[in-house]
């Protein structure tokens, strides 16, 4: 509460925690057993207000475990609209798990360079993504490591797309090697899984 309190532009965040009871605040601790990366994706529903939150903290009583509430806050997480639904990039970063820049991003979608760096800048505002600033000045973001198993079925990624996607991924990973022949690298892309 104290960090919100103190972050520019997290005001609504801290109120909403502030808003919380205490037995509600011990028991989002309980479902989340205190790993950081489960009580981050409750932030994030707090923050975003999710409206099934109150509702899930008065339906589960006594058994109080991440097991109960995780197909939830997963769904909760994925409706979360911060300009764009999340769902569509969280669908890419789980197939493109080093990361996503936008022109990776561009090569993936139709959507322009422009809008693929401005859907990365807003996902950024979830705690679950990872944020690196390249050497250009581009952003690329990927997900904290258990996002990944978290994610990855339930976001119904067909295998074929899984595969299509990585071998886009590939081809663009070899391309900017063939690009960068005064750094290049002596490394092979290869696809996996």
């Amino acid at each position: 509460i104290r960090t919100a309190q103190q972050q520019p532009g997290l005001d609504d965040l801290a109120d909403n925690l502030l808003a919380l009871s205490e037995a509600e605040r011990r028991q989002i601790y309980r479902y989340t057993e205190g790993r950081p990366i489960r009580l981050s994706l409750f932030i994030d529903l707090i923050r975003w207000e999710w409206t099934d939150l109150y509702d899930l903290l008065q339906s589960q009583g006594g058994d109080q475990t991440w097991e109960l509430v995780e197909d939830r806050v997963v769904a909760g997480i994925l409706a979360i609209n911060p300009g764009h639904p999340v769902n569509q990039i969280l669908r890419l970063l789980v197939a493109t798990q080093p990361g996503l820049d936008a022109d990776l991003l561009h090569t993936l979608t139709d959507w322009s360079r422009d809008d693929c760096a401005a859907r990365l800048h807003e996902l950024g505002s979830l705690s679950f993504i990872k944020q690196r600033q390249g050497p250009d000045g581009n952003l690329t973001v990927f997900l904290h490591d258990e996002m990944y198993d978290l994610l990855f079925e339930r976001l119904g990624h067909p295998q074929t797309t899984y595969a299509e996607n990585w071998a886009k991924a590939a081809a663009y990973y070899r391309d900017r090697l063939a690009q960068d022949s005064e750094n290049r690298l002596d490394v092979e892309v290869k696809l996996l899984h």
